[in-house]
C-alpha cells in the first residue's frame, strides 16, 4: 500500500527552519484500520520536537509504472493525531512530491474531498518555489474583545474575524510580536477561533510578521502556516490598499512567521493577491 515516504521541509530559507512534513504516497485508499495507523503517525514528534505533519497522496499506480497517474490525485493531511482540513505546508509538500517523485508536470490541481486546490511552481533550481491558491478571504472588522489583552499580555490595536466561530481571529499589535507572551489556557477557554497575531514590525525585506496559535486544536504555536498566511495577506492588503497584479507568480508581500522568541524558528512565506485569489508560496527542500 505505501509506495514511498519522503521527509520535506517547507517555508524554510537561509535563516528560518520552516516546517517539517512527512509525505506518504499510497497505491490505494486505506481501510479504517490503516487510516488509524497513518493518523497515529502524526502524533509522533518530528525533528523540531512538534507533532508531525503527515501529507498522504493517493497515487493509484506503482511508482515504476510507465503510465501517468490519472488526475486529479487525492491528498489529505494530519497533525497531532487528527485530520487537518487545510494545511498549506502539506499542500506545498505534495506539489514537490508530484513533480520530483511522481514526475507530474505543474501546474496541477489536487483533490481534497469535494474541492480542488491549484498548485504550481516558479523560479530556477537554485531558487525554486512551490505555490497554491485559495479564494480571497473576507474579513470583518470587530471590536477588540476584552479578553484579548489576557491572551498575550498586550493590548491589540485592531481585530478582525474570518469565517465562522471556528475560523480565525486576526489581531494586530503595535509592538513586535516577539514580545508577546501567550496565555494558552485563556485562549482555549475563551474562543474556538485560531489566532493570527501580526505586526508591521518585520525584518528587512519583509512586509509584516506573524505568530499563529491554535491550542484548542492541539497546536500551541505553529512554525509556519500557509492557510493562516493566506488569511493574513487579505488582512494587510485591506489595510494598505496596495494595487495588485493579475499575475499569479508576482508576489505582493513577504511574511516572516515567528515561533516564540527563537530567531531561527519559523518560516518565510511569499504571497500574491488579485481580486479573487491568494497565492501562497515557499521553498521546499528534502530533509536528509
Amino acid at each position: 500500500m505505501i509506495l514511498a515516504e519522503h521527509k520535506l521541509r517547507v517555508f524554510s530559507d537561509d535563516h528560518r527552519q520552516g516546517n517539517d512534513v512527512r509525505v506518504v504516497i499510497l497505491s490505494q485508499s486505506p481501510n479504517d484500520s490503516q487510516w488509524q495507523g497513518l493518523t497515529g503517525l502524526s502524533s509522533q514528534r518530528d525533528s523540531q520536537g512538534k507533532p508531525q505533519t503527515i501529507c498522504v497522496i493517493f497515487c493509484g499506480l506503482p511508482l515504476d509504472n510507465e503510465e501517468q497517474p490519472q488526475p486529479p490525485l487525492e491528498c489529505r493531511w494530519y497533525q497531532g493525531g487528527r485530520e487537518v482540513q487545510l494545511c498549506g505546508s502539506g499542500i506545498l509538500a505534495a506539489a514537490h512530491a508530484l513533480k520530483s517523485y511522481l514526475k507530474i508536470s505543474l501546474p496541477y490541481s489536487l483533490k481534497h474531498y469535494h474541492r480542488t486546490i491549484d498548485i504550481d511552481q516558479y523560479g530556477d533550481d537554485d531558487n525554486e518555489h512551490f505555490s497554491f491558491s485559495l479564494p480571497r478571504f473576507q474579513l470583518n472588522e470587530e471590536a477588540v474583545p476584552a479578553i484579548a489583552r489576557q491572551w498575550f499580555q498586550h493590548q491589540p490595536i485592531r481585530c478582525m474575524s474570518c469565517g465562522d466561530e471556528q475560523g480565525y481571529w486576526v489581531v494586530e499589535f503595535a509592538e513586535p510580536i516577539t514580545v508577546l507572551t501567550p496565555d494558552l489556557s485563556a485562549i482555549c477557554t475563551t474562543t474556538q477561533r485560531a489566532i493570527i497575531a501580526t505586526s508591521a514590525h518585520a525584518p528587512d525585506g519583509y512586509d509584516y510578521s506573524l505568530r499563529y496559535f491554535a491550542p484548542q486544536y492541539g497546536i500551541d504555536e505553529d512554525l509556519a502556516t500557509g492557510s493562516a498566511n493566506a488569511v493574513l495577506a487579505s488582512y494587510w492588503d485591506q489595510q494598505r490598499q496596495l494595487p495588485t497584479s493579475a499575475h499569479p507568480l508576482q508576489s505582493s508581500y513577504r511574511a516572516m512567521q515567528h515561533q516564540g522568541t527563537n530567531t531561527s524558528s519559523g518560516g518565510s512565506i511569499s504571497l500574491h493577491l488579485n481580486e479573487s485569489k491568494v497565492w501562497v508560496a515557499g521553498r521546499v527542500t528534502e530533509v536528509k
